[in-house]
């Protein structure tokens, strides 16, 4: 490969330079700050970028060489490889991957597209390793890098073993621990075999807790079923006693029995009496509902009869009122204004008797709601019957003796229960309720009374108007009554049609009944009696637990006769009972705590096939992966025997091209060079015995081994086609001699490779000069 033109567009302080360049050695001479550096950063920059952006000046040459006036930077190399010519442009950009790089082949004027790194397909190796071998400043020594040693090792390797730079045993490893380290990791906590072995565990733990699981389930099942059969046997037994118990309660509420039956048969009985035509059952309720619309009928029925004794004595008084003397008229005027007032003040004295009424009325209302609303405050039976017994207690106490005082205790309790067990108002309701119908019919009587008042006081009146015509005998007012009849005839007639609709009602109430007051009367006492008798038949229900009158008739008929109470033993059949109920209710909590784990804890519960199942398949995934996993430590330990192997094949060459040109280079001083595999320099001279490392060689001798190494390095990594060498002032720390020696080697050196050296020592360009090498100038 050669290097034939450099052009550099815009790059550091340098602009639109062009640099040919020849075969052999090509030497470069620019005194300080004229761009010689800035040229061999352009080189590198050209083929492997400027690197990771940063804005450190010292560490990024896009930062460094970017042209203070905005300038973009950018140039082409012309280059020379396996026959072919090329051009390499690149426009940098912001960075490394927006830089845009296109190589063209001269020869046919194709344009392809590449890489930010171009020099790894030109060189073969990467930009670090390209520093270290065909890039040589005046760098004393190699700095431990395992991405440049280790790809510089790679390579030689690779040419000492198959001649064939392309294949790299570092990267085969690379590839080989990266698969494997997918696998499983260094530390063996990441990678897919770790994962599944964690899952491997995981799923143990769910295993071991599924098993445990159904076992809990099973025996949970097997408990509730036990507890059922349990509670089965004692509710059998309990119902067994409560029967035998029910035995004694059945003596003791026979009378109570007998009472239930008789009230029951009764009722039935009233039931049927009280049954209207229509079908209607009649109750106090009913007959309350017939009592008012007959109360509403009958002050209708004498407003209309008083309507018309008015018309009847007010055409009498029209029709008398012309035979009528002034004298008569003066006596009836007198006898009237007296039957008005008396009638006023009996008006006056009923409307006071109707509002005391409805006042009581109100009070009865609210008192009744109270009632219904609140119990008693005490028992009255149990408290008088407390009272008794209390003082039956001190009496028997006094007279017979200390222990009798204990009945005094007992009528105590039984007077404290009186406040606990207070009996409902349902009589007292219903008490309350017949006061209120009696004040309804009686405000009722009290407004018809004073509806016939009223019709009376009309009357009077318009007789007194009668009267009063014929003693003025004023035309005017005699037109007037006949007016007033013509009124009151139409008011006849409209309160005629209330009193057909009301009844109407009335009738509908009656739904067949007779309504005479005497039959009226007659139902009444039979629907009062039915009330008390359905009171107490309720009171009795309720004593007696609910019971239906089959239930008693049933246990009326086969109630034992009370001396055979003495062959059970109630006492112990109670305890059982009571014994039999605890036990049934804790059993029905453990039960029913039993059947809550059971729905509740194992909702997300896994099946212990399933999971082993699961298991099995994930250990034959694992199995393989360990296979892989061993299959490549395998690999990469022969692989390490056959690189440390292939390290002494390629070791030796190095030593031997090192050791050749470090010799040319100091005119034979020193037999032996050792290169160690970090590339790293021990020497041994010609004269004494006894390697040491090159840091105890003098600058410019340490310089030297260096120089050589490299040089070295860049033959044997272009084992098929050489490579350009370029030099940034190499020569630096050499004296005039070793400055000639060099000199002459480079320039024998280069006719297998191209050598482009740069210097801003003028001593090394005139020497250059006087071997017939030409120098080019960046002036």
């Amino acid at each position: 490969m050669k290097i034939n033109k450099i052009y550099i567009s815009a790059f550091g302080g340098i602009k639109d330079l062009n640099l040919d360049l020849g075969d052999g050695l090509n030497v470069i001479f620019g005194e300080n700050e004229q761009g010689k550096t800035t040229v061999m950063s352009f080189i590198r920059a050209m083929f492997y970028g400027t690197g990771k952006k940063t804005q450190n000046l010292g560490a990024s040459l896009r930062v460094k060489y970017t042209p203070l006036d905005g300038t973009p930077m950018g140039g082409r190399i012309y280059f020379e490889q396996n026959g072919n010519e090329y051009c390499l442009e690149r426009i940098f950009n912001k960075s490394d991957s927006t830089d845009k790089i296109t190589l063209t082949d001269i020869s046919t004027g194709e344009k392809t597209p590449v890489t930010n790194e171009i020099g790894n397909r030109v060189f073969g190796i990467g930009a670090e390793a390209f520093k270290k071998s065909l890039f040589i400043s005046c760098e004393r020594n190699f700095e431990p890098d395992d991405i440049a040693n280790g790809d510089l090792s790679a390579r030689l390797s690779a040419v000492a073993l198959t001649g064939n730079e392309d294949t790299s045993f570092q990267k085969i490893e690379k590839r080989i621990t990266s698969a494997k380290e997918k696998v499983l990791s260094k530390t063996e906590r990441a990678g897919i075999l770790a994962r599944l072995r964690n899952e491997r565990a995981e799923l143990q733990k769910n295993y071991e807790k599924a098993k445990d699981d159904a076992i809990r389930k099973s025996e949970l099942t097997r408990a509730i079923e036990e507890y059922e059969k349990t509670i089965t046997a004692h509710s059998l037994r309990g119902r067994a006693i409560k029967k035998l118990l029910s035995k004694k309660e059945d003596v003791k509420n026979a009378e109570k029995l007998k009472n239930y039956l008789r009230y029951k048969e009764k009722l039935d009985s009233l039931s049927a009496d009280l049954t209207t035509p229509g079908g209607h059952p009649v109750d106090t309720a009913f007959i309350s509902g017939i009592k008012f619309c007959k109360a509403k009928l009958a002050p209708q029925s004498k407003l209309v009869l008083s309507l018309k004794k008015e018309l009847e004595t007010m055409e009498k008084a029209e029709e008398i009122s012309g035979a009528m003397t002034t004298e008569q008229a003066e006596q009836r005027k007198v006898s009237l204004s007296n039957d008005i007032s008396s009638a006023e003040g009996e008006k006056a004295k009923i409307g006071d008797d109707v509002k005391n009424a409805e006042q009581c009325l109100k009070e009865k209302e609210l008192l009744l709601a109270e009632t219904e609303n609140h119990k008693k405050a005490f028992n009255p039976i149990l408290l008088v019957l407390g009272l008794v017994i209390i003082t039956g207690g001190a009496v028997l106490g006094a007279t017979l003796g200390a222990p009798y005082y204990a009945v005094a205790v007992l009528g105590a309790i039984i007077s404290v229960l009186s406040f606990i067990f207070k009996p409902d108002n349902k009589a007292e309701a219903v008490k309350i309720k017949d006061e209120i119908a009696e004040i309804k019919t009686k405000i009722a009587t009290l407004k018809t009374r004073e509806s016939e008042i009223s019709a009376m006081i009309s009357n009077l009146t318009n007789e007194m108007n009668t009267v009063i015509t014929i003693l003025t005998a004023d035309k005017t007012l005699k037109e007037k009554r006949l007016a007033d009849i013509a009124a009151k005839k139409a008011q006849i007639n409209a309160e005629t049609e209330k009193e057909q609709e009301l009844l109407l009602e009335y009738q509908k109430a009656l739904d067949g009944l007779s309504d005479t007051d005497e039959d009226l009367e007659k139902i009444e006492k039979k629907a009062e009696e039915q009330k008390e008798i359905r009171l107490n038949l309720g009171y009795l229900s309720k004593d007696l637990g609910g019971i239906s009158y089959e239930e008693a008739k049933e246990r009326l008929a086969s109630n034992d006769a009370e001396q055979e109470l003495s062959k059970y033993d109630f006492e112990a059949a109670e305890a059982e009972f009571d014994r039999l109920s605890e036990q049934i209710i804790e059993e029905n909590a453990k039960k029913t705590s039993f059947e809550t784990e059971l729905k509740t804890s194992f909702r997300n519960s896994l099946q212990p096939e399933v999971v082993e199942r699961e298991i099995k398949m994930l250990d034959e995934k694992i199995a393989e992966m360990e296979d892989f996993v061993s299959g490549c430590e395998i690999s990469l330990n022969v692989l390490s025997e056959s690189f440390a192997s292939i390290r002494k094949g390629y070791g030796a060459e190095l030593n031997r091209k090192t050791l050749q040109i470090f010799s040319a280079l100091t005119n034979g001083k020193y037999k032996t060079v050792n290169v160690n595999k970090s590339l790293q320099i021990e020497v041994e001279k010609s004269d004494s015995f006894g390697m040491f490392e090159s840091g105890y060689l003098s600058t410019g001798t340490e310089d030297q081994a260096f120089l050589a190494l490299r040089l070295a390095i860049s033959e044997m990594i272009g084992d098929k086609e050489s490579y350009p060498v370029f030099l940034d002032d190499a020569l630096s720390n050499y004296d005039d001699t070793r400055t000639e020696t060099a000199i002459d080697f480079l320039k024998e050196y280069a006719k297998k490779a191209q050598v482009i050296l740069f210097t801003c020592h003028g001593k090394v360009s005139e020497l250059a000069e006087n071997n017939g090498t030409v120098v080019k100038s960046l002036k």
